[in-house]
């Protein structure tokens, strides 16, 4: 009987083992395996990959500029040109296959404001690179956590020289405001005016023009005759405007807003003033206004630098598409025409995603290092090729108002 019992607990427990092989072999972490369907195959399997980190399945762009708030309206072009953005470099094929994806965020246009964007552009949304902050402040508030989370960033319109640095992740494609001034001087150079006289509203950037025209001008065998300020707001710039007519220049370059402008050529004519004496700005101030008001006093004398290639000469073929289908677009969708910090923003995305493409891998180092090694490379807005500190050096064109309206001179560099 002993014996009988034996055998069969011997049986009860090689049964039991192979009961157990047979449910290892049916079972995935913790999961029974269905039977396969008619006609598939049964064939097991292959082990599943490592999952591959996000930046390699979708690209992320973060765009930060203010959406709400005084300065609402950059972001609501912004906006319209992020959503034609998705669907263009989705036809593009993305990066090399690898699909983009833009998230927007709004900075508030303040330094308060870009950090908490940033902070979860970076940390919420893992986005692989940044277009945006527009501003000065913004830039300056968000580099840090740039350097810190190894993420790249292009600003369309800041270029602030402390965020520049060969160890940084900040780009620019906002011409360095000293190579503006060496451009306007070569310029002055080329046409024979060595007295320039300078006036403009109190304000950074009128200081920093002044010293900038101060060092360049003169090596140019120039002089500047006159420098005069006015507070923003002021009635009449007629007590500066009398000095610098005192000065006697052949040359005026102007920092002001463009409704200043228009009051500055009416008081300049009032005072006698040399009505043949060229005009020089900023491309901010050739809009439609000015033209309106006081077009007939600037013909064939006032001059500004535009960094934009004359319409028509593209030669990339993603640029040509983008110029012939956004504007239309545009209109479309918005019944106006797009303003041309639209077109600087599609740059920044264009840029990031041709040295993407070329790029070892789409981490932040080695997205740096393709950024730098990019050279004349054509966009919307311009031809550019970056420094190692992330400025960039971009073609300027000059531009003199001719029979009512700007046109490109034989004179670029």
């Amino acid at each position: 009987m002993k014996r009988i019992l034996c055998i069969l607990l011997c049986l009860v427990l090689i049964l039991s083992m192979f009961a157990a092989c047979g449910a290892k072999e049916t079972s995935t972490s913790g999961t029974t395996q269905q039977p396969a369907a008619a006609g598939a195959s049964t064939a097991s399997a292959p082990a599943a990959e490592p999952s591959e980190p996000a930046a390699d399945k979708v690209f992320k762009i973060g765009v930060m500029c203010p959406a709400s708030g005084d300065l609402a309206f950059v972001g609501e072009g912004t906006k319209r040109v992020v959503e034609y953005m998705q669907t263009f470099f989705e036809e593009a094929g993305g990066i090399n296959g690898i699909p983009v994806e833009f998230i927007f965020e709004d900075d508030l246009g303040s330094a308060a404001g870009a950090t908490t964007a940033i902070k979860k552009l970076i940390d919420v949304d893992g986005v692989n690179a940044i277009v945006g902050p527009y501003f000065t402040s913004c830039v300056l508030a968000v580099t840090p956590t740039l350097i810190e989370n190894e993420v790249i960033s292009i600003s369309p319109t800041a270029s602030p020289a402390d965020a520049f640095s060969e160890d940084g992740y900040f780009f620019s494609l906002d011409q360095p405001p000293i190579n503006t001034t060496k451009f306007q001087c070569a310029f002055l150079e080329s046409k024979g005016y060595t007295r320039l006289a300078i006036l403009g509203t109190y304000n950074d950037h009128t200081l920093d023009k002044i010293e900038q025209f101060n060092a360049v001008f003169p090596e140019r065998g120039g002089e500047i005759v006159a420098c005069e300020t006015f507070q923003s707001g002021a009635d009449n710039y007629r007590t500066e405007l009398t000095k610098i007519k005192a000065a006697n220049p052949d040359a005026l370059f102007v920092n002001v807003s463009d409704q200043e402008f228009v009051k500055v050529v009416r008081e300049m004519e009032e005072l006698g003033m040399d009505s043949t004496i060229p005009i020089f700005a900023s491309h901010e101030l050739a809009t439609d206004y000015v033209y309106k008001e006081v077009g007939d006093k600037l013909e064939g004398r006032f001059y500004c630098e535009l960094p934009v290639p004359p319409a028509g000469t593209a030669e990339d073929e993603l640029v040509k598409k983008f110029n012939e289908n956004y504007a239309a677009w545009y209109k479309e969708q918005c019944g106006d025409d797009p303003t041309s910090d639209q077109s600087i923003a599609f740059d920044c995305a264009l840029l990031l995603i041709t040295a993407a493409r070329q790029a070892d891998s789409l981490s932040g180092p080695d997205l740096r290092a393709a950024l730098r090694a990019l050279d004349d490379v054509e966009g919307v807005t311009g031809r550019f090729t970056f420094n190692p500190d992330g400025s960039v050096d971009r073609t300027s064109y000059m531009m003199q108002f001719i029979n009512g309206e700007m046109v490109y001179l034989d004179f670029a560099i």
